[in-house]
């Protein structure tokens, strides 16, 4: 069971990281076809949808993670690394995604002149979060060996 405990360790932060480049590029296509459409509609739809199923999943494989460490206790780097990602998932459910759910079509105006940061704040914790699934990952591969 340790070793399964290690090895989901393993996984996970890649999974993770694999998911949340894949949204982007998800909402972003369908941001490229909404732009010649209407930009109203990406800001209302497709960003509400990969936000929100973006944080679900981010909270689910955070429990898978935890549940993880269960099975065999990690050393501090992958501890710590997870809890600051942990951290960044529940600053970004609480501070920005209840926002981005509902401030799409208020603040288009704003967005559209460059005043709203919303945006890079969210995008700038996603980096963070990204490279510290990234370290989390190898940290953890490195228990293994």
């Amino acid at each position: 069971m340790k070793r399964f405990g290690r090895e989901l360790r393993v996984g996970i932060p890649f999974l993770w990281l694999g998911l949340i480049i894949g949204l982007s590029f998800v909402h972003n296509t369908v941001s490229a076809k909404a732009m010649k459409a209407d930009l109203t509609v990406d800001l209302m739809g497709a960003g509400k949808m990969v936000f929100t199923s973006l944080n679900k999943m981010e909270i689910y494989l955070a429990i898978v993670f935890a549940v993880s460490i269960f099975f065999a206790i990690p050393k501090a780097k992958v501890f710590w690394t997870y809890i600051l990602i942990v951290l960044i998932l529940i600053f970004q459910s609480i501070r920005f995604l209840p926002e981005i759910s509902g401030y799409w079509l208020d603040s288009l105006k704003m967005i559209a002149h460059g005043k709203s940061t919303l945006e890079f704040w969210y995008f700038s914790l996603e980096l963070v979060k990204s490279f510290l699934l990234l370290l989390t990952g190898f940290f953890a591969l490195k228990e293994i060996r």
